[in-house]
């Protein structure tokens, strides 16, 4: 069984739900080296998300958690716990998405991302080669955010 996690945090039994504008939110299981210790739900009125972790557990998520955004992002206000739980949902869309295409014969899953209007739009693209990828991000002027050619690549160190 493939293991997507982040530095050995993993969200299951996710489920996805609506918030008070319809915005797809996810909540789910938190696991720590196959161990349950805790739930995460973003808020349904967009404030901060609920996030419940056991101790010791808790200490040892944030540390782990610094270390991984640290490297993944420069903006300060990206740097907490409910940045790491996002990053894991979004890890597991990719995985399904992943499984998905490889059945109908595609070998590499991005995530690239685009300015539209003022926003970042990011969305999952498949290729079937890497000159293909190449030759979509040239002309669709898109930058690559992540990409993933084995199941590998969702257990993230």
């Amino acid at each position: 069984m493939v293991k997507v996690a982040i530095k050995d945090v993993e969200l299951r039994n996710i489920v996805a739900f609506k918030g008070h504008e319809e915005e797809p939110l996810f909540q789910g299981d938190i696991y720590y080296h196959n161990s349950k210790v805790g739930w995460f739900s973003e808020d349904a009125w967009g404030g901060d998300s609920h996030i419940r972790i056991k101790e010791p557990y808790y200490e040892i998520i944030e540390k782990l958690s610094k270390e991984y955004l640290q490297k993944r992002y420069k903006e300060e206000f990206l740097q907490g716990l409910s940045t790491l739980f996002t990053d894991i949902v979004a890890l597991n869309e990719a995985y399904r998405f992943f499984k998905q295409q490889v059945k109908k014969g595609m070998q590499i899953v991005t995530v690239v991302t685009t300015e539209a209007g003022g926003w970042l739009s990011e969305r999952l693209v498949a290729f079937r080669n890497e000159k293909c990828l190449q030759e979509y991000l040239k002309n669709e002027d898109m930058v690559l955010v992540s990409k993933y050619t084995s199941l590998k690549d969702f257990n993230v160190r």
